[in-house]
């Protein structure tokens, strides 16, 4: 779905002069050590303590991947954002939300202010279904950027191209043009890419200047991740574990 993937490469992005933090489902870097995740978000006082503890570090900035449930939990109340990311929103965790548009419903509090704060911008995926419907409901005041393969997107890839090792595309945003190659494989993870780079930009961040990180992007563990032994055939660990993920890493 997206949030790991788009947590890491932005990290990866932003790293630079200064110490980024980072919270999600597979460790927590507090700047000085880096601990095994035991949620993908953790409880209240645990989020605004490991906040406490980058910021004592030297972090200044801080990526997160924020679930469902941690939303629907109180877990992020007050939380000030500086930019929301929806990458999308499928079958999953329903045996919690028990429909779809309740799961929507609950993804939409990100975007609105009903987690007791607003974000600053909101970073939105327009190929999902859904995605489109949250366009229009963030509030005005609200900065909005969308990506995706949509011809509307702001920040968007054209000519994509996929194989085995790679994926190529020509990605466009308001403030320029560039060829893109990712060492990510899959149309999704060319989806994950926008998402990074969106947020990135809609920090202040010029693309032509971080971009050429990319090349060193070590992958995340446990999502799509390569095995090279020297084999004539890929071998590809992947935590897919719902009919879409599934489908999408097929």
């Amino acid at each position: 779905n997206g949030k790991t993937t788009v947590t890491h490469l932005l990290k990866h992005f932003l790293n630079g002069d200064q110490k980024i933090g980072l919270l999600g489902t597979i460790n927590y870097d507090l700047g000085t050590r880096t601990v095994p995740s035991f949620k993908t978000t953790p409880e209240a006082i645990d989020v605004f303590g490991m906040l406490a503890q980058m910021r004592d570090a030297g972090c200044r900035q801080a990526v997160m991947e924020v679930s469902s449930h941690s939303i629907d939990q109180n877990r992020i109340l007050g939380l000030q954002l500086a930019v929301a990311v929806f990458t999308n929103l499928t079958q999953d965790h329903l045996d919690y939300h028990k429909t779809l548009e309740a799961y929507f419903e609950v993804k939409t509090r990100l975007f609105t202010g009903k987690t007791g704060a607003e974000p600053k911008v909101a970073v939105i995926n327009i190929d999902d279904p859904y995605g489109q419907r949250l366009v229009g409901l963030v509030p005005e005041r609200i900065k909005t950027i969308t990506y995706g393969e949509n011809p509307k997107a702001q920040v968007r890839a054209e000519e994509v191209s996929l194989n085995f090792k790679s994926s190529t595309f020509r990605l466009v945003w308001p403030g320029g043009s560039a060829l893109v190659e990712s060492p990510l494989i899959g149309r999704y993870n060319v989806s994950n890419l926008l998402a990074a780079i969106a947020t990135a930009w809609a920090m202040g961040r010029d693309p032509a200047v971080f971009l050429p990180k990319l090349k060193n992007f070590k992958g995340v563990a446990g999502r799509m991740e390569r095995i090279e032994e020297g084999q004539p055939f890929n071998v590809l660990v992947d935590y897919a574990h719902t009919d879409d993920a599934l489908r999408n890493a097929l």
